[in-house]
């Protein structure tokens, strides 16, 4: 995801794109993951738009982070590209792998017999 990196890097540099950013964390972490899904997926913005219904224009302003989203417009984006939405009051409990970790973690899951979570448990509370 180098152009995405490059693409959040250039918009950091903007004073206004940077406080609403911070300040809006959670909600710019989905669109950053939204933005990452669409790039996955080869969709343009318009290509989104379409699949949920909306403008190109509206999918920019949510991708700017300039457009207030409920929960449905959440689950519209997750669903058309193949996502899924995870909401948490405790977000600072909560542990992103990238895909490289998460297959890891799958293949040691099917060789081990146990799951992913009970993994992570093992280790954690082997520390």
């Amino acid at each position: 995801m180098k152009t995405l990196n490059k693409l959040k890097n250039k918009l950091m540099k903007n004073k206004n794109f940077k406080n609403i950013y911070e300040k809006n964390q959670p909600l710019m972490d989905f669109i950053d993951d939204i933005i990452e899904l669409r790039y996955k997926k080869g969709w343009t913005q318009e290509d989104l738009a379409k699949a949920i219904g909306t403008t190109k224009n509206t999918i920019s302003k949510i991708e700017k982070g300039k457009q207030n989203i409920n929960y449905q417009t959440m689950q519209k984006l997750v669903n058309a590209l193949n996502g899924k939405l995870f909401i948490s009051a405790q977000g600072d409990r909560v542990i992103k792998l990238s895909e490289e970790t998460m297959n890891i973690l799958n293949d040691i899951s099917k060789r081990s017999g146990k799951s992913p979570v009970q993994i992570i448990e093992e280790f954690i509370l082997k520390e």
